[in-house]
């Protein structure tokens, strides 16, 4: 792992669930909880029509120091696009993580 690759600034935002209060109706919001440096590495992409829509699939993967609070249910913002965590793997023995991530089709 070599700390000077880590350039790319992210966002790492964790899962919170907010009870509305009159109907008790849940909703999932993401907040910062990170703001980190990574490496990035682009894994391709495809695009797929369906029902005259467009659905692009792209993966990345993001290097990054090691926290132990990062999970997969947490956002990656990255460039003003927003990735899901696909897999989590830790580089050595607390020394990084790598991030297996998916752009989200919002």
């Amino acid at each position: 792992m070599i700390i000077g690759s880590f350039r790319y600034p992210i966002v790492v935002k964790g899962l919170t669930i907010v009870k509305d209060a009159d109907n008790g109706s849940e909703t999932p919001v993401y907040t910062i909880k990170h703001k980190l440096k990574a490496a990035m590495k682009a894994d391709g992409g495809s695009q797929i029509i369906s029902d005259k829509e467009i659905f692009t699939q792209f993966k990345i993967t993001f290097t990054t120091h090691y926290r132990k609070d990062i999970v997969d249910t947490d956002r990656i913002e990255f460039k003003g696009y927003t990735y899901k965590i696909l897999m989590i793997a830790e580089v050595a023995y607390r020394e990084g993580l790598t991030l297996v991530c998916e752009r989200v089709n919002l």
